[in-house]
């Protein structure tokens, strides 16, 4: 049987933001998935594939609001990669509460 461990901890909610990011020598355009307190998916094709590499983000909210991100590559495959929060801003803190997110959902105690 062949039965994924998932070790996220914090529970992830599904959205679909434009995220704007750059990792390295990669720069593209993706869509911001499965966020949580601690991390996000990018969808993408300029799937960057490195674990441990240093990434930052534009999230873009609305028409006009963008939500700064950074963290590290924590997984990657052929459709996009993980990125494990290096904190939580009060921008992304602000966006996880209104897309329900609450402190209770971390995971961590």
């Amino acid at each position: 049987m062949n039965q994924r461990y998932d070790r996220r901890r914090a529970a992830r909610i599904p959205t679909r933001f434009v995220a704007v990011y750059s990792a390295q020598r990669t720069e593209g355009t993706g869509m911001l998935k499965n966020v949580s307190r601690t991390g996000a998916l990018i969808e993408t094709k300029q799937v960057v594939r490195s674990l441990g590499a240093a990434v930052r983000a534009e999230v873009v909210v609305g028409d006009d609001h963008r939500v700064s991100v950074s963290g590290t590559v924590a997984r990657f495959d052929e459709s996009g990669f993980g990125v494990h929060f290096d904190g939580v801003s009060a921008e992304l803190l602000e966006l996880l509460h209104a897309l329900g997110v609450g402190d209770e959902d971390t995971g961590v105690r």
